[in-house]
């Protein structure tokens, strides 16, 4: 091999030594926030849960050992706004605690409805979602009482009775299309 490769093997190599590990991080230790992405993807399984407390820790760390929001952002597989805004709630509310969960609107069904709900389904099981909305006399969406029946774990007719369709089929299905049904 001739000397001028290996010298710039040597220097790429010290090259990317000192981009990838910046040298005052180096004295910190690896436990204060070790880039572990593999983790950090585990605690995001959905998109919507909160980030571990352990990990909030190593990320506001790397913050105060001087690396910026993208940086440190890019070392966890986090976002940037997250970082700031962690770096946020420490400065203006003192926790890195994660906010309690915001759930939507609040459940139109207590308990008293569920209990009757139950006894109307037990007493009548061929009602549909209307009539029990209408017997319950509650203000709820009839996907509401969908939903509530689903967790009780308790069947109801899906569809009201109707008469036939004036527009659908009128002959038999064995009868061929266009043909009469008399046989001459």
């Amino acid at each position: 091999m001739k000397p001028k490769y290996i010298a710039s093997i040597i220097l790429v190599f010290f090259l990317t030594i000192f981009y990838f590990v910046p040298t005052h991080t180096m004295a910190q230790g690896p436990e204060n926030f070790p880039p572990d992405k593999e983790l950090s993807a585990k605690m995001l399984r959905f998109g919507m849960e909160a980030y571990s407390l352990d990990l909030r820790k190593r990320v506001l760390a790397a913050c105060d050992a001087g690396h910026g929001a993208k940086q440190v952002a890019e070392m966890f597989d986090v976002s940037p706004a997250w970082v700031r805004r962690l770096k946020q709630r420490r400065r203006e509310l003192g926790t890195i605690e994660p906010l309690p969960g915001r759930y939507g609107r609040p459940w139109k069904l207590c308990d008293d409805d569920l209990r009757r709900l139950r006894e109307l389904v037990e007493a009548h099981p061929d009602a549909t979602l209307r009539e029990l909305r209408n017997k319950l006399q509650v203000d709820a969406a009839l996907s509401t009482l969908c939903d509530a029946l689903q967790r009780m774990k308790l069947s109801f007719k899906k569809k009201s009775c109707t008469p036939p369709s004036k527009t659908g089929r009128t002959s038999s299905s064995s009868d061929a299309s266009g043909t009469s049904s008399s046989k001459a």
